[in-house]
């Protein structure tokens, strides 16, 4: 006979096995099931190193995406819990995230020496010109992310208020949403500033 907590490990591997079936099923609430089950783990990584709760929700995402695309490829076989997977996912994500931004950091324009009634009519304008470039990037999206990211940031309206203003399932729905949204509208954003 095993001992309880070999069973126990075992019984956990085997409930994240039934898990990866409904995910390869196509069943997208796994995902939300995954999501709920991981975020205070991801969020305490997170936190703990340098990082805010949204930085915690992008990162979950963007591991449960890959997951989701790895468990529906033939051949995917799952040899730790589902936990131990997410993390380390977003770990790895994260330690390359906080790389990129030290090294890619942003000179602060507060950095340079600028005569103070130039200093705000400065920010002034360098904000106008990105919030500009944002703007047309957002049009180049689909009419349903067009939409979301327009009443979440500029309306100011809340995930449940979206949800179900877009007919969605759920706020965690319309949350996922928002994020693979984002994420769009993002690489257009870095392709016009390469430009």
């Amino acid at each position: 006979m095993r001992p309880p907590t070999q069973a126990f490990e075992n019984a956990t591997i085997e409930s994240d096995q039934a898990v990866i079936q409904r995910l390869r099923n196509g069943d997208e609430d796994a995902l939300l099931d995954i999501y709920h089950n991981n975020i205070n783990m991801v969020r305490k990584f997170i936190t703990d190193n340098s990082g805010y709760p949204e930085d915690a929700e992008d990162m979950l995402q963007e591991a449960l995406v890959i997951l989701w695309e790895n468990a529906r490829k033939p051949g995917f076989d799952l040899t730790s819990k589902i936990s131990t997977y997410v993390y380390s996912v977003v770990r790895n994500k994260w330690l390359r995230e906080l790389s990129k931004r030290k090294a890619g950091k942003i000179a602060n324009i507060d950095d340079y020496d600028i005569p103070e009634e130039s200093h705000d009519a400065l920010k002034r304008i360098i904000h106008r010109e990105e919030y500009k470039i944002v703007l047309q990037c957002l049009e180049l999206l689909g009419s349903t992310c067009r939409k979301i990211l327009k009443m979440f940031y500029l309306e100011e309206r809340g995930m449940e208020e979206i949800a179900h203003l877009m007919s969605f399932n759920s706020s965690d729905v319309a949350k996922a949403k928002k994020w693979q949204c984002k994420k769009e509208l993002e690489q257009l954003v870095k392709r016009k500033f390469k430009n």
